[in-house]
């Protein structure tokens, strides 16, 4: 598993989350 590539991928969907949230 790739760090970068996890992180990579979780930075848009946590964005996605707490933009829906607000």
């Amino acid at each position: 598993m790739d760090p970068s590539g996890l992180v990579m991928g979780m930075a848009p969907a946590a964005a996605g989350l707490i933009l829906r949230g607000v």
